[in-house]
């Protein structure tokens, strides 16, 4: 046995030692097997974040590619100067290919991560080292179908990041002004869509041009150079 120094010096030594040895040559090359098709199962995005001195935000809630794509174009835009804050993308879906482009660009490829999860797992926020961030955006898409649940997923995303982080800004975006009502989720910033789109529209026919005030005031003015 082992390096040949003690063997069975009798044949029912012999018989017990093969009785030991013989299932685990059927065993070992099958738990082998599991064990790589669980490896080979894994997501590169289970990471957790890779936090660095520089702070960093959060966003989660609608990642799609539209979302990511402006979101990144404005919070990097040479408008708001040198931004040295990591954006890390917590999603319960993997990137599609079009995310992933953006992802390993020269352009954010050192600026963002995209980590697996959803907020409304403590597990998950720990991931993306929710206490240390210096504040998480939730997006709701109003291109999408369910709005209200979407709405209310959203709500509850906010009240499970201050369970776990009480002090970290929590900025929420929503579709219906109803969702206002929820005050106990204790959001820091809610923005409604449907009541901003309305006080606009209802403030440009009063006073023609107001709407191209605000989208100047509230959207960097100069393209974004992706160069």
């Amino acid at each position: 046995m082992g390096f040949g120094d003690i063997i069975p010096s009798d044949n029912l030594g012999r018989v017990v030692i093969l009785a030991v040895l013989l299932p685990l040559f059927n065993i070992i090359p099958h738990e082998i097997s599991v064990l790589t098709e669980l490896m080979d199962k894994q997501s590169k995005y289970s990471a957790p974040f890779r936090g660095g001195v520089a702070p960093h935000v959060v966003v989660c809630g609608d990642v799609s590619y539209s979302t990511v794509l402006a979101f990144l174009q404005e919070f990097f835009h040479p408008d708001h100067g040198d931004q040295l804050m990591k954006v890390v993308f917590l999603s319960p879906q993997e990137p599609s290919s079009a995310i992933e482009g953006l992802m390993t660009s020269s352009l954010f490829g050192d600026k963002t991560q995209y980590v697996l999860g959803t907020p409304l797992s403590t597990a998950d926020l720990n991931r993306v080292d929710i206490t240390r961030a210096a504040a998480v955006f939730i997006l709701t898409s109003p291109f999408k179908p369910d709005v209200a649940y979407r709405d209310a997923t959203a709500i509850l995303m906010v009240q499970s990041i201050r369970t776990v982080s009480p002090w970290t800004q929590v900025f929420c975006q929503v579709v219906n002004a109803e969702a206002r009502r929820h005050e106990w989720a204790q959001w820091d910033h809610l923005l409604c869509l449907q009541e901003l789109r309305m006080g606009i529209l209802a403030k440009s026919a009063v006073c023609p041009g107001f709407s191209t005030l605000i989208s100047n005031l509230i959207m960097s003015s100069t393209d974004f150079d992706a160069s």
